[in-house]
C-alpha cells in the first residue's frame, strides 16, 4: 500500500502559539547593540528581561516588549532598533506578520564582567 501526500495546500494549517512567538522575540532582541539578559526585580516570580507579550487579532500580531540595556546608550536608537527587528523579522520566522511593537527600554550599569578592560 503506497500513502499519497494531499497537496500542501491541503494539508492543514500551520498554529504558532502566542508563547512561541514571544520566545522567538526574546532571543531575537539579544542581536541588539547593548541588549542584555538581565533578572529584573521580580525574578522569583519570572521578572527577566528581555520579556515579550504578544496578542493576535485578526491574524496579525501587536507586541509588548521590555528589554534591559548597558549605560550608556541611546535609549531612543535601542527603541527603533528592537521594534524594527520585530516587525522586520518575525514573520519570515513564525508566519505571523506583527503590525505594532512597543518597545520599554530598562537601562542598567553593566556588570563587571561587561565593563571594557581598562587600560594602564
Amino acid at each position: 500500500m503506497t500513502d499519497v501526500l494531499a497537496a500542501p495546500a491541503g494539508r492543514g494549517t500551520l498554529d504558532v502559539r502566542v508563547q512561541a512567538i514571544e520566545h522567538t522575540i526574546e532571543h531575537l532582541v539579544l542581536d541588539v547593540a547593548s541588549v542584555v539578559r538581565r533578572r529584573g526585580p521580580r525574578a522569583a516570580l519570572g521578572g527577566a528581561y528581555p520579556r515579550a507579550s504578544v496578542s493576535i487579532e485578526g491574524g496579525w500580531a501587536s507586541a509588548d516588549v521590555q528589554v534591559t540595556a548597558l549605560w550608556p546608550t541611546r535609549v531612543a536608537d535601542v527603541a527603533a532598533e528592537v521594534r524594527r527587528l520585530v516587525i522586520d523579522a518575525v514573520e519570515p520566522m513564525v508566519g505571523v506578520q506583527v503590525r505594532r511593537a512597543d518597545v520599554t527600554v530598562h537601562v542598567v550599569a553593566p556588570r563587571d564582567d561587561e565593563l571594557p578592560p581598562r587600560v594602564r
